[in-house]
């Protein structure tokens, strides 16, 4: 009756073995300890299976390798073998000058303006004291007296020989229409 070894366990622990002794790095004392002692168990293991392999007997080895990394260290630089190279040296920062430079703030946008009057002067009809004033707006015409609201947003404020006086409302500015003189 031949013995079975068991490969499903100890190839993957040869495996790790052997990297182990490939990338130890020679400096650290630790983990050389542990590629002395990875060696020693593989050899151990091959003279038992060896054994075992000539004896009758199911033998098994009583002791399996583990694998102990006692400082933090060490593990870190294990780890090195799988963390990217950057292979381009750092760039330099470039030397700033000192300047001074006087900016000058950006000029504040200009205040709103009230567009140009939307209507045009047709004439006026005088009654004792009261001026009424006719005005063409969109096709329309229309009468006002000083003190009435034109257009939703123009408010008629004077009325003088040579021109009209108005307030546009949403701005409160005012503006003026030059009519000509009446005879």
């Amino acid at each position: 009756m031949r013995s079975s070894i068991n490969w499903k366990f100890w190839l993957p622990v040869m495996l790790i073995a052997s990297m182990l002794i490939y990338w130890a790095p020679e400096k650290d004392t630790d983990l050389v300890q542990v590629s002395a002692r990875a060696e020693q168990t593989k050899s151990t293991s091959a003279t038992s299976l060896v054994k075992s392999s000539g004896s009758q007997q199911n033998s098994s080895i009583a002791t399996s390798p583990l694998i102990e990394i006692r400082s933090r260290e060490g593990a870190a630089e294990a780890t090195q073998a799988f963390r990217q190279q950057i292979w381009t040296p750092p760039s330099q920062p470039k030397p700033v000058a000192k300047q001074v430079v006087a900016t000058a703030l950006p000029d504040p946008p200009p205040a709103p303006q009230a567009p140009p009057l939307p209507f045009r002067y047709l004439g006026r009809y005088v009654e004792g004291n009261q001026t009424t004033v006719f005005l063409a707006h969109n096709d329309q015409n229309h009468a006002l007296r000083i003190g009435e609201t034109f257009a939703i947003n123009y408010k008629l404020e004077e009325i003088k020989e040579n021109s009209l006086a108005f307030t546009y409302l949403p701005l409160n500015q005012k503006q003026s229409m030059e009519i000509g003189a009446t005879p």
